[in-house]
């Protein structure tokens, strides 16, 4: 299960009757400590030291594991299951702000809050980029720095003892299957520089793949064959491909930051020389990965994904609050921010959202709603009007090599199939209009996003042009 050698030391805590498959059975209770992993799993065994159940603690809250007869469990296995949508909204960590263009952010400091101190803080978060500052048993300060791109280094990279277990394949990662390695040779094509091929590797990953939450794990072959995944999935086959064409590279765990909340992560680092440079093809920033996210854990997968799922991942997902305490983008100030900041306000008509430096005044009749989505929801905000009119702004993010117009009309495409198109100004800004069958959107491209309008009614053309008038940004 966890892909290691461990030791398990198992105490006798007392005996119990619980019920198992539908009677009550007499049952030894133990608890289970592993060697490297956080915390301790409580089990009940039967006589003959089997297992009738089991409770530890997990991302989603507390996993149970109860025996059952083959039927039953043949019968989960076929129909599946899916977590109620509270655990998963649980593993996402709110901030108190909305980080303005996270994807350009070049420094972050951070207030991790511990809820369950007893599993302690994992050590990968002392790691190049980041920086502990302050810790104790229930909070832990961390500083976290972009590393630079590094150019001028050739590849494919000689293995050596040092790199050889990042260039080989294996189990999970088969970068010497031979369709995989014609696409990444084909990718990065003529190009010598190492980090400008490992751009064109992210590049196409974040163009291939589509997000699937349903895969959470898989080998690189069925991913390249797919092309679906969840962020573990994308940082997989990223990673086969930079093997596959000589790049030394690794799958890195973490959190990132998107629309209001850091969840967990995956990415990938590739080495140029002796420096981890962060790639992430499902969050993709111009350059290296910002700095809006933080690692604790890295893996050649050379031992399996046991890494992934136990320890630090135990420690932290589920577990955790996150405040930010300050930024910087680009290069910029470092702004700071206060820990009892609010991530929006309404005054009167005007909702204001002092972290994207966004104001929208709402007109007569309606009310906001939707004020407090975060990821995987786009909606920053939106608007009901009395009479059923609908109005809502969202975020959709572009890739830093798309042109603004082109990305604003693919965007606008997907709200009005083939509406009609028009121009306008939108807070300064160029800004897209579409409009038909009772809907309008107007977009207004970013740098890293393209905000979205889009109002549903009888009147929805003018009612977009008349909010999108009250909209500064």
């Amino acid at each position: 299960e966890l892909a290691a050698v461990v030791t398990v030391r198992r105490t006798l805590v007392g005996s119990e009757t619980i019920a198992s498959q539908g009677r009550d059975v007499p049952a030894l209770k133990a608890e289970e400590q592993i060697s490297g992993l956080p915390g301790k799993r409580t089990l009940w065994l039967d006589a003959g030291g089997r297992l009738l159940a089991s409770e530890e603690t997990g991302p989603f809250g507390p996993m149970r594991v109860f025996r059952a007869d083959a039927a039953t469990a043949q019968r989960v296995g076929e129909e599946g299951g899916e977590l109620p949508a509270e655990a998963y909204s649980a593993t996402l960590v709110r901030t108190q702000i909305r980080l303005p263009e996270p994807r350009r952010i070049d420094w972050l400091k951070l207030r991790l809050l511990h809820r369950n101190p007893d599993l302690g803080w994992p050590a990968g978060l002392e790691r190049p980029g980041q920086r502990v500052v302050e810790k104790t048993d229930r909070e832990l300060v961390l500083e976290v720095s972009r590393q630079q791109p590094v150019y001028g280094l050739t590849f494919p990279v000689p293995a050596t003892d040092a790199n050889r277990e990042y260039l080989e394949p294996n189990a999970y990662l088969q970068s010497n299957e031979p369709e995989i390695r014609a696409q990444a040779l084909e990718i990065v094509g003529e190009e010598k520089d190492l980090f400008r091929a490992a751009l064109e590797l992210e590049r196409w990953v974040a163009e291939a793949m589509r997000f699937d939450l349903g895969i959470a794990m898989a080998p690189s072959v069925e991913i390249f064959k797919n092309r679906r995944g969840t962020c573990v999935g994308y940082a997989t086959l990223l990673t086969t491909l930079a093997r596959a064409a000589g790049i030394p590279a690794r799958l890195v765990m973490g959190y990132v930051y998107v629309d209001g909340m850091f969840g967990g992560h995956a990415w990938t680092e590739v080495l140029a020389e002796d420096q981890w440079l962060p790639l992430d093809a499902a969050v993709v920033a111009p350059g290296t990965a910002d700095s809006a996210r933080f690692a604790f854990v890295s893996t050649s997968l050379r031992e399996g994904p046991g890494m992934l799922n136990a320890g630090p991942a135990l420690q932290l997902f589920g577990q955790i609050g996150v405040r930010v305490l300050g930024y910087a983008r680009e290069g910029g100030e470092r702004m700071a921010v206060a820990e009892d900041a609010q991530p929006y306000s309404v005054a009167g008509d005007v909702y204001r959202n002092l972290g994207l430096g966004m104001d929208l005044r709402k007109p007569a009749g309606f009310r906001f709603v939707d004020l407090d989505k975060v990821w995987p929801e786009s909606i920053l905000v939106g608007l009901a009007g009395a009479n059923g009119d609908k109005v809502s702004l969202q975020s959709r993010r572009r890739y830093p090599w798309e042109e603004a117009e082109a990305a604003a009309w693919s965007r606008l495409e997907t709200e009005v199939p083939s509406g009609r198109r028009g121009e306008m100004n939108v807070a300064g800004r160029a800004a897209y209009l579409i409009e038909g069958n009772g809907r309008a959107a107007v977009a207004i491209p970013g740098s890293e996003t393209v905000w979205i309008l889009t109002a549903e009614g009888a009147g929805a053309a003018d009612l977009v042009r008349q909010v999108a008038a009250g909209l500064r940004m």
